[in-house]
């Protein structure tokens, strides 16, 4: 039996929702493969997707490499983005819940 990851506050697992993507786009002529599951911080999941007959649509790595310079230089600059932001709040409720509870009272 294959195991379910589960995040806080869905109704579906990740596979389960995966699946049903898959079915969707299926129907519409795209048969997807999975190309990389990243967990950058827990509760948090970035599962990459191709499509089958086309593996190579996805500027062929070359946004791995743009996103890793994009991300140094943000450091450089001492500066964050929008989903950094996101992430690293998740990441620090999720290591303080005290923290948490105040933001919830």
């Amino acid at each position: 039996m294959q195991k379910e990851t589960f995040i806080p506050s869905k109704d579906a697992s990740l596979e389960s929702t995966i699946a049903t993507m898959r079915a969707k786009l299926a129907a519409r002529g795209f048969e997807l493969d999975e190309s990389s599951w990243l967990n950058p911080v827990e509760a948090i999941w970035s599962v990459h997707v191709r499509d089958r007959d086309c593996p190579m649509l996805f500027a062929n790595g070359k946004g791995a490499k743009l996103y890793a310079l994009y991300q140094s230089r943000l450091k450089v600059l001492n500066c964050v983005d929008f989903g950094d932001l996101l992430l690293e709040t998740i990441s620090l409720f999720l290591k303080e819940p005290d923290l948490l509870a105040e933001y919830h009272d």
